[in-house]
């Protein structure tokens, strides 16, 4: 409740090496609260040893329609690629590529946009996250050997960028902000599993970043 900002696992999808076959999806979804609507589609093949898969997507998603009203400044459009590469190196071994990028445009910051707390005019006339832009690399180990007395290993190195573009205004004044960040981040990353008996797994990791902020 009233949180900003948060953290989201995601275990990213991917398509492991198996008997040559060819699969394709599409997934589509409309709202009519927010007058917009979002969808994807997939495609994915496979042979004895190796795997890839493909991903794009975009939505456009209206102001919110709250039973007290429209709500403004809440609306927004983006789009999204994924892409992954999954090679066998031998039983119970696999190494994995995966990149991925989303992009969101025209973001409002709905809190500095609209009246509350007494006020009778917002904050700011503008203030916009125009463009939000995550762009990610992922190269995954995987290993389910029994190596080391553990079920399964995985070690990861991941790069990632965020770049993020504000346009701000506040209320009268007739002079826009510009700000720009750019983040880079390398990843480093390990995950052991092991079961412990009939219902137990003792899951173990480490994640280690670093960032450089521009």
């Amino acid at each position: 409740s009233d949180a900003l900002g948060g953290v989201v696992l995601v275990w990213t999808k991917a398509r492991p090496p198996s008997a040559r076959s060819l699969s394709g999806a599409a997934e589509a979804r409309a709202d009519s609260a927010l007058e917009g609507w979002s969808g994807a589609v997939e495609l994915g093949s496979s042979f004895e040893r190796t795997a890839v898969l493909g991903i794009a997507g975009y939505h456009r998603w209206g102001d919110l329609h709250a039973a007290s009203g429209e709500n403004q400044e809440t609306g927004y459009d983006g789009d999204a690629l994924f892409g992954s590469f999954t090679r066998a190196l031998g039983p119970g071994r696999d190494l994995r590529l995966s990149l991925a990028q989303t992009r969101d445009y025209d973001v409002p910051r709905t809190d500095r946009l609209t009246t509350g707390f007494g006020q009778s005019a917002p904050a700011n006339a503008e203030f916009d996250f125009a463009l939000q832009d995550r762009r990610r690399a992922l190269v995954a180990y995987d290993d389910r050997t029994g190596a080391l007395g553990l079920d399964e290993v995985t070690a990861r190195l991941s790069y990632r960028t965020y770049e993020e573009v504000r346009h701000i205004r506040a209320t009268g004044s007739g002079t826009r902000r510009v700000e720009r960040d750019v983040t880079q981040t390398l990843g480093l990353g390990l995950d052991a599993r092991h079961e412990l008996g009939a219902r137990q797994l003792l899951t173990v990791g480490l994640d280690l970043d670093h960032d450089e902020v521009d």
